[in-house]
């Protein structure tokens, strides 16, 4: 299960479907299915709607690499692939949100997707497992 952040987030970073990325710096944030509201450092509130974003990270940390085993490959309708090497990842009614490689938490809303494929798939077994199962 993803560990969700307080709601004091340091930056966030917005994706566009433009390909254009901005960075946030937020006191705190909240997300919900359709919008993502900011209250930023100057004491502005920000409010985006996720119909205009491909996807949105919130940047915990500048840690090095973690072990990533997983994938998630994203086909957004405009037609622009994204694969993410994530430790782990959670697909909700709204959001696909994923702990990526680097430590932040990335959300991909779901309406601008068209499809999206997890490597394992989540019933699949992994090489080390199969080696423990016995053999007739």
């Amino acid at each position: 299960m993803i560990e969700y952040v307080p709601t004091k987030y340091k930056d966030i970073q917005v994706r566009w479907l433009d390909e254009y990325s901005e960075r946030f710096s937020a006191e705190e944030g909240r997300a919900g299915a359709y919008l993502l509201w900011m209250r930023l450092e100057n004491g502005e509130n920000r409010h985006i709607s996720l119909s205009q974003v491909r996807w949105y990270d919130i940047c915990l940390s500048k840690s090095t690499s973690l072990d990533c085993t997983k994938t998630v490959q994203v086909r957004w309708f405009d037609g622009h692939y994204e694969e993410f090497p994530v430790e782990e990842y959670e697909i909700g009614a709204h959001f696909i949100c994923m702990k990526l490689a680097f430590g932040n938490i990335r959300h991909i809303p779901l309406s601008q997707v068209r499809w999206y494929a997890t490597y394992p798939e989540s019933h699949a077994r992994v090489a080390e497992e199969e080696k423990k199962l016995p053999t007739f």
